[in-house]
């Protein structure tokens, strides 16, 4: 059976599974599949990180995976992001806000 190229190149913080199989690629890759076989590519962000999107054979797919059925060498990309983490401030005490206005202030205006 004549096989075919799967280049798989990572951005940013994550991994690729290539199902069925197991093979993890924690860096960009290259693996040699059969020609014609059926397979998911499964992306996993690392803690901090998000996935971003898919390029290449995947582009398009708004998911954490992508089923693929090579019959030439093909490429694929995937981005992770960071996480984007908001946080909150505190609230000033709306009597603490009053209370800093200038004593005058309120005079100004009868």
């Amino acid at each position: 059976m004549d096989e075919v190229t799967l280049t798989l190149t990572l951005i940013g913080e994550g991994q690729i599974e290539i199902e069925p199989g197991g093979v993890v690629c924690t860096s960009s890759c290259v693996q040699r599949l059969p020609a014609g076989t059926a397979f998911t590519l499964v992306a996993y962000a690392r803690p901090g990180s998000v996935r971003g999107g898919w390029l290449g054979a995947c582009l398009g797919v708004h998911r954490d995976s992508c089923e693929l059925t090579l019959a030439s060498d093909t490429s694929v990309a995937v981005g992770f992001v960071l996480e984007e983490v908001h946080s909150v401030a505190p609230v000033a005490d709306a009597d603490d806000l009053y209370d800093s206005a200038p004593a005058d202030a309120n005079d100004a205006h009868p």
